[in-house]
Formats: C-alpha cells, sequence, structure tokens
C-alpha cells in the first residue's frame, strides 16, 4: 500500500461531535474503571464519520485543519490526509514520509482530568491516546515514517521516556500556523529540532480552513490580554479574527451543521479597543449578527467568557440572546472562570482578570455575572482552582462561602487542583488536602451534581 505522504490524525478523544454538546466533550476527563467502553464511545462521544475507502475523517478538530490546509499549500492535496484514527490502516502506507497528531490531554494530567480522575484511575483522554499511539508504533516499525506532535497538550510529553516509549520523534509548541511546511520539509530531511516552539503574529498569516471541523468550531479570537500567571492562553497577546473570514469559515461548516461555536480565550473582549476592557458592544453584536445571517443557524455558541465583562455590560448579553432567541426551554451554555473567592489570592494571581471593576470587587463581580448569564438563559459551565501558590485557609474559606452564595444558580462548578508540571511537589493533590480542601472539593460536586440532575 502506498498511502499518503503526510497523514495528520488526532486521538477518538477529539474527534467526536460529542452529540452536538460540546459539555459531553468532558466525559473524556472521567476513568475507563467508572464508565464503560460502550457507554463512552456509543452515548456520549460517537465517532465522526469516515470514508470508508481512504479513511479520511469528515470532522476534525479546528487546529488539525488549519495545519492541514498550510501542508495542502506547501505539499498538494493529493499529499495530505487527516486520516479518521480508526482508520489509519487506510492511510498510511510505504510513501508516509511524516505522521502529525493533534493532542489536547495525551498523559490524562491536564487540570480538569486530574480532578476528575486522580490516581490510580485512567482518564479517557489518556486511554484513547495510548490506544492511538500503539497502534503508530506498530505502524511505525512496517513503514519508518517520523511522528511530530503538537496542540494544546504538547507540554505533557516533555520527558524522554514517554517519547521513547510511544514512538514520538518530534514535539511542537505554539502557533504552528505558517511555519509547519518548513517544520514538515526539515522533518523529511532529518534537519528537524526534537522540539520546535513557533508562534503566528499576525491573523493573516493564519491558513483558512478548507474542510468542516467538529462541532461546527471556528476561531473568533486568539490570546486575551487579562495576564493571569496560571493560563498559558491569557499571556498571548490578543488578536481578532475579521468578521468577513468568519463568516467565509462558518459557511464551510454550515454545509454539515446547524450552529456555530466560536473558540476565543475570551468572546467578550472580541474588537476590545480599550485599556479598562469594557466590552465593545457594537462589534460583538455585529459579529454575532452576521454570522446569523448566514441562514440555516440555529444559534451561535462561544467557549469561554470573562464574568467581569459580563458584569460590565449586561445589555450586550441581552442582544446575544435576542440574536439566537434563547428562552426558558431554549438554553444555551458557556465557560467563564470563578477561579477563587479569596481578594487576596485574585489580587496575586490575576488582578487583570476583574477589569473593567476592581479586584477587590471580584467575589460581587461573579454573582453578578453568573445572575445576567443564567437571566439570559445561559447556562454557566464553571471553574475554580484549589491549591493556588499561597494559598491558607482563610482564602479556602472565602471561596467556599462565595460557592455557598451561587448555590441555586443554573451552574455548575469544577475544582482544578493547582499542578505544577515541572515541579511537581508544589502541586495540590488529594493526598495534601486539608479539611477545607475537601470541604470545598465536595460542596462543588455536591452542587454540580444537584444542577445536572
Amino acid at each position: 500500500m502506498k498511502g499518503k505522504q503526510i497523514v495528520l490524525t488526532a486521538d477518538r478523544s477529539l474527534l467526536s461531535n460529542y452529540r452536538d454538546n460540546m459539555l459531553f466533550g468532558f466525559v473524556a476527563c472521567m476513568p475507563v474503571e467508572k464508565i464503560s467502553k460502550q457507554l463512552y464511545y456509543r452515548v456520549f462521544c460517537p465517532a465522526v464519520p469516515a470514508d470508508k475507502v481512504s479513511g479520511e475523517a469528515l470532522f476534525a478538530p479546528l487546529g488539525l485543519r488549519r495545519i492541514e490546509s498550510s501542508l495542502i499549500d506547501g505539499f498538494g492535496k493529493e499529499n495530505v490526509i487527516v486520516a479518521h484514527c480508526d482508520h489509519l490502516e487506510k492511510a498510511i502506507g510505504e510513501e508516509t514520509k511524516v505522521v502529525g497528531i493533534n493532542v489536547m490531554d495525551p498523559l490524562g494530567i491536564g487540570p480538569i482530568t486530574t480532578s476528575i480522575s486522580g490516581k490510580p484511575y485512567t482518564p479517557y483522554t489518556r486511554y484513547t491516546f495510548e490506544e492511538l499511539m500503539s497502534r503508530i508504533v506498530r505502524l511505525k516499525s512496517k513503514y519508518k515514517f517520523k511522528v511530530v506532535v503538537g496542540g494544546a497538550g504538547a507540554w505533557q510529553l516533555y520527558k524522554k521516556e514517554d517519547r521513547e516509549r510511544l514512538g514520538i520523534d518530534h514535539i511542537v509548541f505554539g502557533e504552528a500556523d505558517n511555519h509547519c511546511v518548513e517544520m514538515f520539509h526539515d522533518i523529511m530531511n532529518g534537519n528537524a529540532k526534537e522540539f520546535m516552539s513557533v508562534l503566528t503574529n499576525r491573523i493573516g498569516e493564519v491558513p483558512y480552513i478548507r474542510n468542516p471541523t467538529c462541532n461546527s468550531t471556528i476561531e473568533a479570537m486568539r490570546g486575551c490580554g487579562r495576564g493571569c500567571d496560571f493560563c498559558d492562553p491569557n499571556r498571548r497577546m490578543k488578536r481578532d479574527f475579521p468578521v468577513e473570514r468568519l463568516k467565509e469559515e462558518a459557511s464551510i461548516n454550515l454545509r454539515h451543521h446547524t450552529c456555530i461555536w466560536l473558540l476565543s480565550d475570551e468572546i467578550m473582549l472580541y474588537g476590545c479597543d480599550n485599556k479598562d476592557m469594557y466590552p465593545n458592544r457594537d462589534a460583538i453584536v455585529t459579529l454575532y449578527k452576521e454570522l446569523k445571517s448566514l441562514g440555516n443557524v440555529d444559534y451561535i455558541g462561544a467557549v469561554h467568557v470573562t464574568l467581569s465583562s459580563v458584569a460590565a455590560d449586561p445589555e450586550c448579553i441581552a442582544k446575544i440572546r435576542e440574536i439566537n432567541n434563547f428562552n426558558a426551554s431554549r438554553w444555551n451554555g458557556i465557560q467563564p472562570g470563578i477561579e477563587t473567592g479569596s481578594v487576596e489570592m485574585f489580587k496575586r494571581h490575576m488582578p487583570l482578570k476583574a477589569k473593567p471593576f476592581s479586584p477587590e470587587e471580584w467575589p460581587e463581580v461573579v454573582e453578578e455575572g453568573i445572575r445576567i448569564l443564567n437571566e439570559n438563559y445561559i447556562f454557566a459551565a464553571c471553574t475554580l482552582v484549589m491549591g493556588l501558590p499561597g494559598e491558607q485557609d482563610d482564602d479556602v474559606k472565602d471561596t467556599i462561602e462565595l460557592v455557598k452564595r451561587l448555590d441555586g444558580s443554573a451552574f455548575v462548578v469544577v475544582p482544578l487542583l493547582w499542578t505544577d508540571y515541572f515541579r511537581p511537589e508544589n502541586s495540590l493533590t488529594t493526598d495534601k488536602f486539608t479539611k477545607l480542601h475537601w470541604k470545598l472539593y465536595y460542596l462543588c460536586w455536591k452542587i454540580s451534581t444537584k444542577a445536572i440532575y
């Protein structure tokens, strides 16, 4: 079998439309030992369809679609394929030179995963990645291609023993959009470094997608600018994608979907042009109206928001509700970070997250932001961080009191355990929990379970 020169893929936890409910994607953080494979694969995360002959995946993660588009420009469409992980043998062969893999949480040590599936359990994120790599290792021994890994979870594979065990030759950190053609040439010629770190400076350098994405996702913006010290995306420069470009990419997805999901690090900062981070309502409303005008659009969802932006402009949230016709029988959801109820922890680790409010107002901003979202029929899927460096008992108490005040709202809150990946001794694990940690942890899951059921 000849195979394609370049084969791109991802593990099974990423190749799903999650029954058109992105919250089902979090089921991948749950342990294999507790959620049956039949329930996971068939109910929560059924696979995207694949071409029965070529093995090509009909849908793929947005990041992989960007790389695919760039590589098609550099190597030709006939030499590049995004293959379904369950059909790799149909795409990989004697002429395959490089297999590129997109990862999100390959070793199952992401913040949400460690909170849900700590030791000794194996989360589906790790299980599906290990399963994928075992197949690739077998194919690699036969066809001698190189393996390169990139994506949001690439940092988890920095240990040499993991890379050798999994058959990985190269790791890419950052944004490879307009760099991947050169990198793949270097890989093929044996000139590539083991670790490659790249960044795309201008939106114009980001290739347009050519094929549909999982969950009809398009990228509204990159970066945030709020500078929280525990969040890598928030440290990147904020860049907005133009509305006309977003309409063009959304149209590709609308051939297969009836909704649009906007990926961003903070959707309410789209078009923001002021240092106080006050939302640009005109830019946001225009974005939603223009996308809705494409036709066959049931609704436009957004993935992330900051509660301070919501509290700063409730009228903008109301406009989003009106455009989407959200109502009591038609809710949507979004993911904001509560992070902490402690003003001291907030000022130390994320003071700009409160803008245009002050850090001292953060607990009230959280309550007001969730109230506004709920009033506009938007469910809040929240997270908070336990074990922030310097955290004391009083800080945990403040967070407990804030979460208690939110009880009864339409929200869930997932506690994330502070994890220092390079100095594990600094990480918070359940064996280090104080009584207050356990109280907060239990409270979060109790409220979240009640909200779901």
